[in-house]
């Protein structure tokens, strides 16, 4: 059902040009920004038409679809989830699709809820199966990429998805195990504000998100796990990244990064994703000296290490080689074990 829509964006709005738009309600702008709608009335009623929920016995869930509920109080299932693939999902988010395939994705569920107590309000809930946690870690890792302060991005969500969710106002991105879940606020009253959406999502799309978070199992930490690669010391909070292609210069690699900022200086560190025989590493490390953006580059273990520039002043040489060897110590003791 097409709409005439009047998007309401804050200054906090950090996703919508990772995402993408969708061709219709259901696909939200994925940018943690408020959301209006218009809706066609009923012009002898003068009231927005009545939603009608469906039986929810008869709704299957199925795929990533499994990891939801049909109620969360007073929110139910408003149709029956739509599935898309790899094939297909550019139906769903034109303009973004790629990145989720190059991150691994199988399949989406996306599902409306509605609340009969306000016909006007619309959450949408999108389950990504982005096939393992490395994938779905990286796809929130790059809305997290361009942020000034990614640490403070889930500061507002409930114990256990701080460090994995981005709050805004009236969405919600998260990732756990496998799964990257995406909730969007809509609010079809023309008279509807920012102010006003805002605190209807404040109330509502955390406490779904976390009862969502919660079913699904817990997994394989990765991000916890290749933080250890990483110097702890500058290390700017939730700004570890995975890239499917990282570009740097001339080259494209899958790689690992993590920002790091002093009062002087700012930079960031990266790694090959996986260690590689001596003479493609080698090559690698050449095409990339010849860049500007690289401060430093050398293979440890099998693996390209670097350091880009990525403020008006980069790290001492002192900083920067014991930054390398730590991230030699760490790659000697994953290598031993």
């Amino acid at each position: 059902m097409r709409h005439s829509t009047l998007r309401i964006i804050s200054a906090t709005s950090v996703l919508i040009c990772l995402l993408g738009c969708g061709p219709d309600r259901g696909t939200a702008d994925p940018n943690p920004s408020a959301t209006t709608q218009t809706t066609k009335t009923d012009e002898s009623a003068g009231e927005p038409h009545a939603t009608k929920l469906p039986e929810l016995a008869n709704i299957t869930l199925q795929g990533p679809a499994q990891i939801l509920k049909k109620t969360y109080g007073e929110w139910s299932m408003a149709t029956a989830p739509r599935y898309f693939g790899p094939d297909n999902l550019y139906d769903l988010i034109n303009g973004g699709s790629e990145i989720f395939v190059g991150y691994g994705f199988k399949q989406i569920a996306t599902q409306d809820y509605k609340n009969k107590s306000r016909p006007n309000v619309t959450i949408t809930v999108e389950v990504y199966d982005m096939g393992t946690p490395l994938g779905a870690f990286g796809r929130v890792s790059k809305y997290l990429d361009n942020m000034v302060t990614p640490g403070d991005a889930g500061k507002k969500l409930p114990e256990g998805m701080a460090e994995r969710g981005i709050l805004g106002d009236g969405d919600l991105v998260f990732w756990k195990e496998k799964y990257l879940v995406h909730l969007t606020l809509l609010d079809e009253n023309p008279e509807a504000t920012i102010e006003s959406i805002t605190k209807l999502s404040d109330e509502a799309v955390p406490a779904i998100g976390k009862a969502i978070y919660d079913a699904i199992p817990n997994g394989e930490d990765v991000e916890k796990t290749i933080l250890t690669r990483f110097p702890a010391d500058f290390q700017l909070k939730r700004s570890l990244a995975f890239h499917y292609s990282f570009s740097v210069g001339e080259k494209n690699i899958r790689a690992f990064s993590c920002r790091y900022q002093t009062d002087a200086a700012q930079w960031q560190l990266f790694m090959s994703e996986t260690a590689a025989e001596n003479a493609t590493v080698q090559e690698t490390v050449d095409v990339l000296k010849k860049s500007e953006d690289v401060l430093a580059v050398k293979k440890i273990n099998g693996f390209v290490v670097g350091a880009l520039k990525t403020g008006d002043a980069g790290p001492t040489d002192a900083q920067l080689n014991t930054q390398f060897m730590e991230m030699e110590k760490s790659l000697t003791a994953a290598d031993s074990k």
